[in-house]
């Protein structure tokens, strides 16, 4: 691979470069079957590293790296430009998207985790609308102004609401959007817990405690402090004081947070649970759910039904504030009875615009400030530099860089899906257990989920970086088939822990502040003298938490019935696992000399010098078969030489018999059978040097004329490669295929069939065949039998004895396995048998004794030729 395009990388890794990181991370691509290529990265410490990974499971292994600070998805052309249309498409539409949307969401984005999110943003917000319909109608037409406020009725309303939409989303709908995108949960998350690691969930209990106890007195003291600047604090700059609870609160919360993180990914690594990320979720959704609703619970269960109690305290707050000469409230503290409604309002209204202007307005304006306060528009600065090196060294990759270089510097970040989850599961916690404070609030969410909705699409398919699903770690599964409680998603159960708050919170909050002439707080209070100094709450605490627990049960019995009813209508459960895929080992991928192509553009000279840049195509396991004949060569001598190793030293070989045989293929079965015949042929052969086949002969044959091709004479070669060279320079015939059909299917492997010159084999027959046994046509067989000479008259040499034995001195051993060229002829020759795995099929001995049951080379001939 020359170049990242011919590559098809999807995805680029940032990584500090040091050449020990490069290469661990290499290593770990490698042992995957990945392909990669490095360039410069936008800093000079940086180096981007491209991989072609189609299972996506380059996030994973990046994950685990410390020294990683960026993983971005590449995008081609079409992709891209798909993903604008599309974009452009579902904001322009007047309300939600659609299933087939849906479905081309998964299918551009590559996630279909990120298409079911959508699925169940559209899906809640539909079932919210309903809720808005029937606030809509507590809060506009009700005859008593103030009886929308903690309404029995509403109340109830609001219960079944939450209950049947949890119960048709775990038990129906959910399954039937994982089959519309295609999602499947993780092998990881459908693993039952074990046993060791549910008792070390339990063990975790503790810590969980001790950080909600932290952050609980913390909020505490937060709204002591708020209740003493703005109701007790009579001096100055009361206003900017009442600021200070909340600065302290968005300090002290990420610290905490921070803390709690680093405590938490030492016990989830002592866990070792079967999947890491969802353990982490929902820890830390305790913080969450703290941070979320406790100013509320301090509100309404703490400071409405004990505020009355300052009153007492106020001449002791007095005199402790005089001795620092603070000016403060005396006496006739009064309980801000409307301190809930605007703190419901600012969770409703201010906070969602908050976090609208969060998400979208402050990434786009960053993206504008920080390139101008960094510096990256001036021409010396690093991206700048190393934009120009890649457009000098690598002008073909210079499009997909500014691409991965823009995704890493870009200030929007991932697409967080559990995140956007989180943030539309609270959102129904805040409806589900307050609304009765304000039947209006499912109309904003309504409102304000639709415009995030639209947002949320622009951002993933225009800006942020969507993380794709790795189809390696997915269950081979039907959604359908799966378990309300092996659903894989961790949000299906906070969805029933916030039920099942609710169900106790909102009858508690209805049975305190609902009074018995339906009339709301503000107004029952009103009408009597001294009312700071009793509290607001009337109703006996026995009752409240009778109450609540009744409600709470009526409502679980509730969630079993619709649970049944839900789920009876589906029943096709039988089949719940299919069997999964057969896991196989992904090739070796060597990229060692990526490392090598890396250091020439990382460790550069200064600047000025020249930039020599390593443009060498990079061969991967795929191309590794392209080598030189040369270099095979070289590998074929090592692998004669492992053969000449593996021997044993008990039966050493010394002498080699001569086999002659008449069989000579024709062209047309030869070229058959060359693939099968040659791959034997090089592994029972030492070197393709060899004119016969199933013949191991030495790198350089033993004559009288190379003598110092063989004692290291100054003027010798000492590589097989250069003597093949030496040949072909000689004007002899090179290698080349016998079939130009197999042309086509071996072009781009190593030749199979090797055929020699004729003056090599003129001079391997003269070494290792005799004269007599050259010619092999019958006639010249005949007679010899008949003691006749070749050609029929005249006198004879002196008879060959059948039992003679060819004797050479070397240690390697010739099969002659085809005919050799008789006379002077020039007749190219290829082997066609089939050589055995086995060293040799005829063994022979140092020994000048004829050993029974072996044949001579005129007795094989006989043989052959009755």
């Amino acid at each position: 691979m020359s170049s990242v395009s011919s590559l098809g990388a999807n995805w680029c890794v940032s990584i500090q470069y040091t050449k020990e990181n490069l290469a661990e991370f290499l290593t770990e691509l490698s042992a995957k079957g990945l392909h990669a290529l490095t360039r410069p990265g936008h800093s000079s410490e940086l180096v981007y590293v491209f991989v072609n990974d189609q299972t996506n499971r380059v996030p994973l292994i990046a994950s685990q790296l410390k020294y990683v600070t960026d993983v971005v998805q590449v995008v081609d052309f079409e992709t891209k430009s798909q993903r604008e249309n599309l974009a452009k498409r579902l904001v322009k539409k007047p309300l939600m998207v659609s299933d087939a949307d849906l479905q081309e969401l998964s299918r551009v984005t590559g996630s279909p985790e990120t298409a079911l999110y959508f699925a169940y943003a559209k899906y809640y917000t539909r079932w919210l609308m309903v809720l808005a319909l029937v606030g809509v109608a507590f809060r506009f037409f009700v005859s008593n102004p103030s009886g929308w406020e903690f309404n029995v009725s509403y109340t109830i309303i609001v219960m079944l609401w939450a209950t049947c939409f949890v119960c048709s989303w775990k038990l129906k709908k959910r399954a039937e959007f994982s089959t519309l995108v295609q999602y499947s949960p993780s092998l990881d998350q459908l693993k039952p817990v074990s046993r060791s690691v549910f008792i070390k969930k339990l063990l975790f209990i503790p810590v969980a405690l001790q950080f909600a106890a932290c952050l609980i007195a913390f909020q505490f003291v937060c709204f002591l402090l708020e209740i003493f600047m703005t109701q007790i604090y009579q001096g100055p700059l009361a206003s900017v004081l009442a600021l200070t609870p909340t600065v302290l609160m968005a300090a002290y919360v990420p610290i905490l947070t921070m803390v709690y993180d680093l405590v938490l990914q030492k016990l989830v690594s002592w866990e070792n649970p079967a999947d890491p990320v969802q353990s982490k979720l929902e820890k830390k959704f305790i913080l969450t759910f703290l941070t979320s609703y406790m100013p509320l619970f301090i509100t309404l269960f703490v400071y409405l039904p004990l505020g009355h109690h300052v009153n007492a305290q106020l001449e002791t707050i007095a005199l402790f504030c005089s001795n620092y000469n603070v000016p403060v409230l005396k006496s006739g503290f009064k309980v801000n009875t409307g301190r809930y409604q605007a703190q419901y309002f600012f969770f409703m209204v201010t906070g969602q615009v908050i976090a609208l202007c969060v998400e979208n307005l402050v990434p786009l304006a960053m993206s504008k400030a920080i390139p101008k306060l960094k510096g990256f528009d001036k021409p010396n600065s690093p991206v700048n530099l190393a934009e120009t090196k890649m457009a000098k060294e690598y002008p073909e990759d210079l499009s997909i860089w500014k691409q991965a270089s823009g995704s890493c510097l870009s200030t929007w970040g991932e697409f967080d899906v559990n995140a956007t989850s989180n943030k539309l599961i609270i959102q129904f916690g805040y409806v589900s257990m307050f609304s009765c404070i304000w039947p209006l609030a499912a109309l904003c969410c309504v409102v304000f989920n639709l415009l995030s909705l639209k947002l949320e699409i622009w951002r993933c398919l225009n800006k942020c970086v969507v993380k794709c699903s790795s189809n390696s770690n997915v269950a081979k599964i039907s959604p359908r088939s799966l378990a309300p409680n092996k659903s894989g998603s961790i949000w299906d159960n906070v969805l029933n822990v916030i039920l099942w708050i609710s169900a106790l919170v909102a009858p508690a909050l209805v049975i305190m502040y609902k009074s018995p002439l339906n009339a709301g707080t503000t107004s029952a209070l009103e009408k009597r003298d001294l009312w700071h100094l009793e509290s607001v709450v009337k109703v006996d605490w026995r009752a409240v938490v009778i109450g609540a627990f009744v409600f709470e049960h009526l409502t679980f019995f509730c969630y079993l019935i619709l649970g049944e009813l839900v789920g009876r209508s589906d029943e096709d459960r039988a089949q719940r696992f299919v069997s999964a895929e057969k896991l196989e080992e992904p090739p070796h991928v060597d990229l060692t000399k990526v490392v090598k192509e890396t250091a020439t553009f990382m460790d550069a000279p200064p600047e000025g010098e020249t930039i020599a840049a390593s443009k060498a195509p990079q061969k991967t396991s795929d191309s590794a078969s392209q080598a030189p004949i040369a270099d095979v060569a070289t590998a074929s001598t090592s692998g004669f030489s492992r053969a000449k190793e593996a021997a044993s030293p008990s039966q050493p070989v010394k002498t080699s018999t001569i086999q002659a045989t008449k069989d000579v293929a024709s062209p047309a079965s030869q070229t058959s059978s060359s693939s099968s015949q040659v791959k034997n042929h090089n592994e029972s052969s030492g070197s393709l040097t060899s004119p016969v086949a199933g013949a191991t002969v030495p790198d350089t044959i033993p004559t009288s004329k190379n003598y110092h091709l063989r004692r290291n004479h100054p003027n010798s070669s000492s590589s097989t490669s250069q003597a093949i060279q030496s040949i072909d320079s000689s004007g002899k015939e090179k290698l080349e295929l016998t079939s130009s059909n197999d042309t086509s299917s071996l072009k781009n492997s190593v030749p199979k069939v090797v055929a020699t010159s004729p003056s090599d084999e003129a001079i391997t027959s003269n070494q290792f065949v005799p004269a007599q046994l050259a010619d092999t046509s019958k006639g010249h067989v005949a007679n010899i039998m008949n003691g006749l000479p070749k050609g029929g008259h005249g006198h004879t040499d002196s008879p060959i004895p059948n039992d003679a034995v060819v004797e050479k001195n070397s240690d390697h051993l010739s099969e002659a396995s085809s005919s050799a060229p008789s006379g002077n002829e020039s007749q190219t020759i290829q082997t066609p048998r089939k050589v055995p795995e086995k060293a040799s099929s005829v063994r022979t001995h140092s020994s000048k004794k004829k050993m029974k049951g072996v044949l001579s080379p005129l007795g094989k001939l006989k043989k052959k030729f009755p």
